[in-house]
């Protein structure tokens, strides 16, 4: 059963980055075989740290995708309760969740590149479409992976970059009533990019690559998160910034993390909606 919404900070373990790479950069090519033992020793290449996750709840206003990187909106969905399958609720929040963004950036075009569901407490597939959380902390983007996907991704990349500020934004929704493995994002200011970073490049196939972080460990690091997250309790956070790219392009460090009161709850059911949003310069 869920508590009331009070405001609750939790004591418990990240996993950051441990192992020590040239100038914070590794490369993986996933095309020439060995992918399962490339992928787990990945997931050998981190160590759980004690910290603190601050709880934003009552003080969602502190914050803001301008200065800290994040930011909570209250946005409720008619209907979103009564959507049965996985295209019915994508085909009901994507939508308005472009709209969301447009309304809090002052974008004049978004484009949603990905979403995913997940509603799996554990899930033993190692593929990018595995539907459990992610302990690990990472961005989904870099200053020179947001570039090129940005390249990747749209023909008309080359007018965009020249005529719009461009964001990528993650929006993660709950499904229902958020208790067991909550999302924490790290904030912006906390964190330094040149010291904090590590870059990985991924290569699946030709042209088809990417280049993510992973997090190392630092005691002046800041995490949040909000208690019983609910469906209407959006969350809002950059990884890719086009004005920032010097300071590390805004690409916020986020993880899954065990919230050691409800170790046993329900799985958690979310969704992550994935877009760039363009702002006129």
């Amino acid at each position: 059963m869920v508590g009331p919404k009070v405001t609750r900070d939790v004591e418990t373990e990240l996993n950051y980055w441990i192992r020590p790479l040239p100038n914070n950069y590794m490369e993986v090519d996933f095309t020439t075989g060995d992918e399962a033992q490339k992928v787990k020793d990945i997931l050998a290449a981190w160590k759980p740290y004690p910290v603190k996750i601050h709880d934003i709840r009552g003080r969602e206003s502190e914050c803001s995708l301008y200065r800290n990187g994040f930011e909570y909106v209250h946005h409720e969905v008619p209907g979103l309760s009564e959507a049965a399958s996985e295209e019915e609720i994508k085909k009901l929040l994507v939508p308005v969740t472009e709209q969301l963004v447009k309304d809090r950036l002052g974008a004049t075009i978004v484009r949603t590149h990905a979403t995913r569901i997940r509603s799996k407490a554990t899930d033993t597939n190692l593929n990018n479409d595995n539907q459990s959380p992610a302990f690990d902390t990472h961005s989904d983007l870099t200053p020179p992976g947001g570039i090129h996907f940005l390249e990747w991704k749209f023909p008309d990349h080359e007018t965009l970059l020249a005529t719009h500020r461009v964001f990528s934004i993650n929006v993660w929704r709950p499904l229902k009533t958020i208790t067991r493995n909550p999302l924490a994002v790290l904030d912006w200011p906390s964190c330094n990019f040149e010291r904090d970073w590590v870059s990985r490049k991924y290569t699946f196939g030709v042209d088809w690559w990417t280049i993510i972080g992973a997090i190392k460990f630092h005691e002046e690091h800041k995490w949040y998160y909000m208690s019983h997250q609910t469906s209407s309790d959006v969350l809002l956070f950059t990884q890719f910034d086009t004005e920032n790219m010097e300071e590390g392009g805004r690409c916020v460090a986020h993880t899954s993390f065990v919230d050691p009161e409800y170790v046993d709850g329900p799985a958690r059911e979310s969704i992550e909606i994935k877009m760039f949003a363009f702002v006129p310069k």
